[in-house]
């Protein structure tokens, strides 16, 4: 999945069963897998595998929005990729992004309207 992210946006320290890989397609972004104190440096080109398991975060540290190629291994009903599934919703524009800066509840408010709204 390709995910757009504005200027200053982070994933929270997280971890899944399933083995994550990032390919970096746009912008800068300072990775974190396992120790998240020490930062790596992800510039386009930049290839970066996260283990199943393994605590990882990111942040676009940069002033300018940034692209990512993401995959999940192994896919599959009873993953994250059934989960991106079921709760995904279809970004026609930047203005539907929502503010990854602001609290998970935020997201999931922003979300949820663009679900219902996309349902009518």
């Amino acid at each position: 999945m390709k995910r757009c992210f504005p200027p200053q946006a982070s994933v929270e320290p997280h971890s899944h069963p399933e083995a994550e890989t990032f390919y970096i397609l746009d912008g800068a972004f300072s990775f974190y897998v396992e120790d998240m104190t020490n930062p790596i440096l992800c510039q386009p080109g930049a290839f970066l595998s996260v283990p199943p398991f393994v605590l990882h975060a990111f942040t676009n540290h940069t002033n300018c929005s940034g692209k990512i190629l993401g995959m999940m291994m192994p896919g599959g009903a009873t993953g994250l990729e059934s989960l991106f599934r079921q709760f995904g919703v279809v970004i026609d524009s930047d203005e539907q992004l929502p503010d990854f800066n602001q609290p998970v509840s935020y997201t999931l408010e922003k979300l949820t309207k663009l679900r219902e709204q996309q349902a009518e």
